[in-house]
C-alpha cells in the first residue's frame, strides 16, 4: 500500500513538474492600484490553488482538534465508569 501511495505521489510531482515547464510565460496581475506584479503563469495557478485550498483545511483541522478533545473526554468518562467499586464499603440496608 506504501509503494502504491509512492508511485501516485511520483506521478502527482511529474505531473507538476511538466505543467509548469509549458507554463512558464510571465502573467500581468494588477495586485493593488498602481502594482502590478509579474509572475509566471504555472506559479499564479499554484498560488490561487492554495489560497482556496487553505480555509477549509483549516476549518477542517480545527473541527478534527475539538471533536478530537470531546472524544478523549467522552473516554475518560467511559473509564471512570467502568472503573470497579471499592469493595471494602458494603452497602448497609435502611431500616
Amino acid at each position: 500500500m506504501q509503494s502504491l501511495r509512492t508511485i501516485c505521489w511520483v506521478i502527482l510531482a511529474i505531473a507538476l513538474t511538466i505543467f509548469a515547464l509549458f507554463n512558464s510565460q510571465p502573467v500581468a496581475v494588477a495586485v493593488w492600484p498602481g502594482y502590478v506584479a509579474e509572475l509566471p503563469l504555472s506559479i499564479l495557478i499554484l498560488l490561487v490553488f492554495i489560497i482556496g485550498f487553505l480555509p477549509p483545511f483549516l476549518f477542517n483541522m480545527g473541527n478534527r482538534w475539538r471533536l478530537g478533545r470531546k472524544i478523549a473526554v467522552q473516554e475518560q468518562v467511559i473509564t471512570q465508569l467502568r472503573a470497579p467499586v471499592n469493595s471494602n464499603e458494603t452497602a448497609t440496608p435502611t431500616p
